[in-house]
């Protein structure tokens, strides 16, 4: 790893000498290196930055809102679901107390004591309201 590092290091140092001996060779003659390539490099380098300032976030921002609006609506569905089930699991449940709730009714018959007072009531209900009410006097 370190003599990957050496060997970047010498590279990139040479390189830059490179460089500075050419700034140096065009300050002292006044000539340019490569002048009629420089406007096409030029054009290039300011395409170039550009794309990585404007282009590349614009897609990232539109990449992360369409995982974003696609996570979301994840999100929302499992909540409906989960929102249903809840709801089906509380129906459920209300349905079982009401079936636990119910007495338990027989086929048989009521006792006499039950029928004489349904009778009884027949009776009472069967007269008219202003001598239906039972006054002590």
């Amino acid at each position: 790893m370190a003599l990957f590092f050496t060997i970047t290091l010498l590279i990139s140092s040479l390189g830059l000498l490179s460089l500075l001996l050419l700034k140096s060779y065009e300050m002292r003659t006044g000539r340019l290196f490569m002048a009629s390539m420089r406007p096409g490099v030029q054009r290039l380098m300011h395409a170039t930055v550009l794309f990585v300032e404007y282009i590349l976030p614009g897609l990232a921002r539109r990449g992360v809102r369409g995982i974003w609006l696609s996570v979301e609506g994840v999100v929302k569905q499992a909540l409906a679901r989960a929102i249903l089930f809840f709801e089906n699991a509380l129906e459920n449940m209300l349905t079982f107390v009401r079936e636990l709730m119910q007495p338990p009714r027989g086929g048989g018959q009521a006792s006499q004591f039950l029928r004489e007072v349904a009778e009884h009531k027949k009776k009472l209900l069967e007269r008219p309201v202003a001598k239906r009410a039972i006054f002590d006097e």
